[in-house]
This record gives structure tokens, sequence and C-alpha cells, in this order.
């Protein structure tokens, strides 16, 4: 069975402290994982984007 959870991102970009554009993402994860559980998912696309800020030269806050 292949897991499947979406997770849906909300970005505000913001220049000069004017809120000039706000988007909204739904994005699917797929898993190969057997029975994969909704947290653990979640927990591994957190942790690799935990890793690649370190490689971004921009503030990137994960809520």
């Amino acid at each position: 069975m292949i897991g499947k959870v979406g997770i849906t991102r909300y970005r505000e970009h913001i220049r000069g402290g004017i809120l000039t554009k706000k988007e909204t993402e739904i994005t699917y994860l797929i898993s190969s994982l057997k029975d994969p559980e909704r947290e653990s998912i979640l927990g591994l696309n957190r942790n690799h984007w935990l890793v690649a800020m370190h490689d971004l030269d921009f503030p990137v806050i994960l809520v």
C-alpha cells in the first residue's frame, strides 16, 4: 500500500515591510512505506526541509 498525505502551504511575500503577495499551495507526499502513519510522513518532510534550509541564503521559518 502506498501512503499519501496532503500538505497545505501558505506563503506571504513581504518587501520593504509591506505584504505584496499571498500564495496557497497544496502538495501531496507519497511514500512506499508499509502502512505509514500521517505523522511519520510529515516528520520526514519536515526533517528534509530542516536540512535543506542550511543551503539557503535567506531566512525561512517553518511553522
